[in-house]
């Protein structure tokens, strides 16, 4: 599947970069996904509250809408320290706010500027609702090696040394990181496999938080309530 999806990406770039598309379409397509996956939120709700679906499966409807639909039109798009942009591929993000706003966007009820404006460690403590964190120091083969155990498919927020983004576990196992890149050569929204990641090499700090397989979480996006 993720093969897929990185293709999608591809495509998305290639037809971007080779013909502008007018603004206002941009956003016209854009509004049009989201209220498809908000249809699809309460069709999601709708089933399992009548028990037809599991908890586990909520959650991957929602690792599927957000790794096929709202993140691959947001990479590629540029990032700047003050970026604040609520669509994608115009102005500018940063990391803060490109977590916050694809999460708004996927329909988890939250106040983007409110939680933006927090530090990694505060934005990670509000998602984690009812959960706990999960803070690691030490190498990263290590820390792969754990999450390999001990997590599943789905969307991980994760602070990293100097980043925030999502990790990505697809169902092969495969981890990606998807983030703002600060690097003079890709300042902009990518998705990249952990092992071409430079900066998750050798040792570091790490905080990370289930958002597709925390169950509170899931809760409130299925019951459309605030994040407190």
């Amino acid at each position: 599947m993720t093969r897929i999806i990185l293709s999608i990406i591809a495509v998305f770039l290639l037809s971007g970069f080779s013909v502008p598309t007018p603004l206002k379409k941009v956003k016209d397509d854009y509004l049009a996904l989201r209220e498809s996956i908000e249809k699809e939120r309460i069709q999601t709700a709708h089933l399992y509250t009548e028990h037809l679906i599991s908890m586990e499966e909520v959650g991957h409807i929602f690792t599927d809408n957000f790794v096929t639909n709202i993140i691959p039109q947001w990479i590629g798009t540029p990032w700047s320290q003050d970026g604040k942009s609520f669509y994608p591929q115009q102005g500018s993000i940063n990391d803060s706010y490109f977590v916050m706003t694809t999460l708004l966007h996927m329909g988890i009820r939250l106040n983007r500027y409110d939680y933006a404006r927090k530090s990694a460690l505060k934005q990670a403590e509000t998602i984690k609702l009812e959960h706990h964190l999960i803070n690691y120091q030490g190498s990263s083969d290590s820390f792969f090696k754990e999450c390999q155990t001990h997590y599943d498919y789905g969307i991980y927020f994760l602070t990293i040394e100097d980043y925030v983004g999502f990790l990505y576990i697809d169902k092969d196992d495969e981890f990606y990181f998807i983030y703002t890149s600060h690097t003079q050569e890709e300042e902009q929204v990518i998705m990249k496999n952990v092992e071409e990641c430079s900066f998750l090499k050798g040792d570091l700090t790490a905080t990370m938080v289930p958002i597709s397989t925390n169950y509170s979480l899931m809760e409130y996006w299925l019951s459309n309530k605030n994040i407190p």
